[in-house]
């Protein structure tokens, strides 16, 4: 827009805004997840889970299975299977409906009643549930036997007391809040707590905060959460958010519906980050932080809710262990969402299969005349020209189709370039492995990014049997994977 003659006029660019900006739903990019052990697709995760969760070995679950995160490049993510199913997060998380403060609080209001009940029996417990709420006989048999194995535990989590178990690295405050709230005092709680002690791990639900430490300290948390002044809430949270991949993501979003970023940009998190200090304080800088405070947290309520337990209105009970509410939780978060995983006889027998069947190109070096792909798993075990009869035959892969040309130019002494010396001495590299080795050496040249010098590191150590030679193979790709983004092969 312009001011001219006292007149609020639209410039050509006003238009490519309003058509670009017509849609209000935001354009969402895709990535396409693909197992590393056999090159499988997996699924997809919207872009938003990725800015959130994507981080190179954080783990997720799609498919009832849990994976981790071995490289993510555009729009593609390679990953591996793995058990480590506490530390997977359900790649559909983030799209949950929220839990209101108030259906949290009548959960809560009801696990109080039910233990009252149980004083006169588990029968008449049951039949006053069934009187009081639309629920046939098994449901609150149900409901009954879960308060009944928490009762065993001593305390209750319910509208007025929350539970705080403190259980090997991980305390599980139980708070019948709803997911709003409690998203809001788990972000409060771990961005104090970090400066101080370390990176805290953080996972809620409607009815429970889940932080996961590498230094734990109970003692600090009580310091925070009965000490910290609720009025300093929103600048703790607004200081910690601005800092945070979720600010980012939104960031780039609120941005390009200001038109301040092309719609179609794409950007690294490098440049995200300066961008966002070029805005601080500017009312895209606001309007993102006013959007996440609202989409995803409560802050006056959690400001309530932290005076409260100041003041002593809600009871605030610390045991070590775990209850069953917090069985419950921790398998409602990580292994409901799981099929039966996968063993690591499996992954290994699904990672040798594709290595056996991946093919490989030999080129003689003796004579120059003869090349041939194979296999992996049909290859002769007295491999050797068809022309010369040599053994000396480097190993490339088939889409190498120059190598020939350049291998004839080298033994007739025609001259090559600096760039086809280079690739000559790496075949030459492979040859030398394989006349000394054999087909041991052509399965470590199959792996992913392994090399002539990975393979001397694999070959140099002892092997019993080939088993132990594929699981080093296996063991190398996955490396490779993990750091290719800082180096070549």
């Amino acid at each position: 827009l312009i001011f001219l003659d006292n007149e609020i006029r639209k410039k050509r660019r006003g238009f490519e805004y309003y058509f670009t900006q017509l849609s209000t739903i935001p354009e969402v990019k895709q990535y396409k997840i693909f197992n590393s052990l056999d090159n499988s697709f997996v699924g997809v995760l919207d872009e938003e889970f990725v800015a959130l969760h994507g981080e190179i070995g954080s783990s997720f679950i799609v498919k009832g299975e849990a994976w981790r995160v071995l490289d993510i490049k555009e729009d593609k993510i390679m990953v591996e299977p793995t058990l480590d199913i506490e530390a997977a997060i359900p790649a559909w998380e983030g799209e949950l409906i929220p839990v209101p403060f108030e259906v949290s609080q009548e959960v809560g209001k009801l696990r109080s009643l039910i233990a009252s009940f149980l004083k006169n029996g588990e029968e008449e417990t049951i039949k006053k549930l069934s009187e009081l709420y639309p629920i046939d006989r098994n449901s609150a048999k149900k409901m009954v036997e879960t308060i009944k194995k928490q009762l065993n535990y001593g305390v209750i989590p319910d509208n007025k007391t929350i539970l705080v178990e403190d259980y090997e690295n991980t305390v599980i405050i139980h708070s019948c809040f709803g997911s709003l709230v409690n998203e809001t005092l788990g972000r409060f709680i771990s961005a104090l707590l970090t400066p101080r002690i370390g990176s805290v791990g953080l996972k809620t639900d409607p009815y429970r905060i889940i932080l996961q430490f590498q230094n734990k300290n109970i003692e600090l948390m009580k310091e925070v959460i009965f000490n910290t002044n609720p009025e300093f809430l929103r600048n703790y949270l607004e200081i910690s958010l601005t800092k945070s991949d979720l600010f980012e993501w939104k960031f780039v979003h609120v941005a390009k519906r200001f038109g301040s970023i092309a719609k179609n940009a794409e950007y690294g998190k490098t440049t995200i980050k300066r961008i966002i200090d070029d805005y601080a304080g500017s009312p895209i800088f606001k309007e993102t932080l006013k959007e996440l405070e609202v989409e995803k947290l409560d802050l006056e309520k959690a400001k309530e809710i932290l005076k409260k337990i100041q003041n002593k209105e809600i009871e605030v009970i610390f045991k070590p262990g775990l209850s069953f509410l917090g069985k419950i939780g921790i398998r409602h978060k990580y292994l409901e969402v799981l099929g039966p995983a996968k063993p690591e006889p499996e992954i290994f027998k699904l990672f040798k299969q594709r290595l056996l069947s991946t093919s490989l190109r030999f080129v003689c070096l003796n004579c120059g005349q003869w090349s041939q792909t194979f296999v992996l798993k049909n290859i002769p075990e007295d491999l050797k020209c068809k022309r010369c009869d040599a053994r000396l035959l480097g190993i490339v892969r088939p889409s190498n189709q120059k190598i020939l040309k350049i291998v004839k130019k080298k033994i007739r002494n025609l001259g090559i370039t600096k760039e086809e010396e280079k690739q000559f001495e790496r075949v030459r590299k492979t040859a030398d492995l394989f006349l000394t080795y054999g087909k041991k050496a052509a399965y470590c040249l199959a792996g992913r990014g392994i090399g002539p010098e990975t393979t001397i590191r694999i070959l140099s150590k002892f092997q019993r049997n080939e088993e132990e030679l594929f699981k080093s193979i296996l063991e190398a790709e996955r490396n490779y994977l993990k750091t290719r983004r800082y180096w070549s092969v």
